[in-house]
């Protein structure tokens, strides 16, 4: 039931963005259709229609070839957010484009005929909401580009976030293991001393103490912080040859 009730709300969704880009269309045809039939004029010079036509097939071709290129590249990546629909490509407007292909060259093709000079202009308006609505749905797709980089960029600061603070509390566990086996081998102590693991193994516990502190990391604090985690496990591992501690990393677990 809840699968259907999905599908049966997506098809609403879907159907109410459809209704939403005829409505669009229609007014933005309308608002540009009268002031050009009412104040461009075309001149009755047929090697002028011929010329006008065929620029208007070859920039609806363009357009519509662009348009789909570019939409078609688009729904091949990958994106944070959900799959939207402005990373697809509309095919109301791609419909429009063909038929504003399709409406030019039979300008073109019929130009000795008497077409009234309205055909053309109504040509004109229809061409120019067809790339008002492009550019449109352009600018929504880099909308929606630039929110999902936000959400990309905000994803990888979380996994930053907790995988720097599951790194350093395993570092401090580390060093409070390697603390106590110092306590009770006077050996492991030496060795520590004479290799200077100690004053380092402190250096770097007070670093992490001062990253404990912060709630962003970068990829080069991180890399640092998996640095000292690997340098940790890497003492505890030279530390575990002592016959006394064999098995000593089972206590991180």
């Amino acid at each position: 039931m809840e699968l259907i009730s999905r599908t049966e709300k997506h098809k609403v969704e879907k159907r109410k963005v459809t209704d939403v880009s005829w409505l669009l269309g229609i007014l933005l045809f309308g608002c540009l259709a009268y002031p050009i039939s009412s104040f461009v004029q075309i001149p009755d010079d047929l090697a002028y229609k011929q010329t006008m036509q065929i620029l208007l097939f070859m920039t609806s071709l363009l357009f519509l070839i662009l348009y789909l290129l570019a939409f078609i590249v688009a729904s091949t990546k990958t994106f944070v957010q959900i799959e939207h629909k402005v990373i697809r490509v509309n095919y109301m407007i791609m419909s429009f484009w063909v038929l504003s292909l399709l409406y030019h060259f039979t300008g073109w093709l019929m130009s000795y005929a008497s077409w009234s000079p309205l055909y053309y202009k109504l040509g004109v308006a229809f061409t120019l909401t067809v790339l008002i609505l492009t550019l449109l749905h352009f600018a929504a797709y880099f909308s929606f580009t630039r929110s999902d980089r936000i959400a990309r960029s905000r994803k990888q600061a979380l996994e930053y976030r907790q995988q720097a603070f599951e790194s350093i509390q395993r570092i401090l566990h580390t060093r409070q293991i390697m603390l106590e086996v110092m306590d009770s081998n006077p050996e492991v102590l030496q060795m520590m001393k004479w290799n200077g693991f100690d004053r380092q193994m402190e250096s770097w516990v007070a670093e992490m103490e001062r990253f404990m502190n912060m709630t962003s990391f970068t990829d080069q604090e991180l890399r640092n912080i998996l640095g000292v985690k690997a340098w940790m496990e890497n003492l505890m591992l030279i530390v575990e040859q002592h016959p006394m501690h064999r098995g000593l990393r089972k206590k991180l677990n």
